[in-house]
């Protein structure tokens, strides 16, 4: 399965199809249509991670949701995974949910971290 990340609709840039791919702006409409008939919906639209790649720095910073299964319990994340991160994991996979609310912005840096630290670690043959 590849790796999803929740955003929310509300974020400005999904008003905007110019500024994203047409698969993400007709998955936010649709979805954006369904919450006007049905508000108890989430707000949040599945998109896979190379499409966040693709829009993130144009995006606000609002929070997103990310998979539990792929960052906690992994070691690996944990020298660069903010406390903030931490603890939405841990509190989410307590109460059995497969998602976490988290600040974007604490992600991103997250993420932007795990990439140079595991590029140092190729360099050094580890």
């Amino acid at each position: 399965m590849k790796e999803i990340i929740k955003v929310s609709v509300h974020d400005p840039i999904f008003n905007d199809w110019n500024v994203i791919p047409a698969s993400i702006f007709e998955q936010s409409e649709s979805l954006q249509l369904k919450r006007a008939l049905r508000p108890d919906l989430s707000p949040y639209m599945d998109i896979k991670i190379e499409e966040y790649e693709s829009i993130k720095d144009k995006m606000q910073s609002f929070p997103i949701m990310i998979s539990i299964s792929s960052y906690y319990d992994k070691p690996s994340y944990y020298s660069v995974m903010p406390q903030p991160i931490f603890d939405a994991l841990e509190t989410a996979a307590l109460n059995g949910d497969d998602f976490a609310l988290v600040d974007k912005v604490l992600y991103d840096k997250m993420i932007f971290d795990y990439k140079t630290k595991t590029a140092q670690w190729k360099k050094q043959g580890l």
